[in-house]
């Protein structure tokens, strides 16, 4: 029995990776062209003093940093607290 509760958690585990990868470089993917049109809007009459790939990379830091990367933690937090939460109901039961 703890065999097979022990497997399909980490086959969970494994889904919930596979999500979490896919997400954060979805994320970042946006983020980057979020980033280029911003550059090109604000920039459009000339250069800043910085390339386009440096302002990217800039943004790409504060990004790294930022409250919306963390937030995709809660791919693996709220599975986590739902099942904690179904387990305690049921023990006290």
């Amino acid at each position: 029995m703890l065999w097979i509760w022990l497997y399909r958690s980490l086959w969970a585990f494994g889904i919930l990776t596979v999500i979490y990868i896919g997400l954060s470089l979805f994320k970042r993917w946006e983020e980057r062209r979020r980033l280029g049109a911003e550059y090109d809007t604000v920039y459009a009459d000339g250069n800043p003093g910085e390339s386009r790939d440096d302002y990217i990379q800039r943004g790409i830091h504060n990004y790294n940093g930022s409250l919306r990367r963390k937030l995709l933690w809660g791919v693996y937090l709220v599975p986590l607290a739902v099942l904690a939460l179904l387990i305690l109901l049921g023990y006290l039961s």
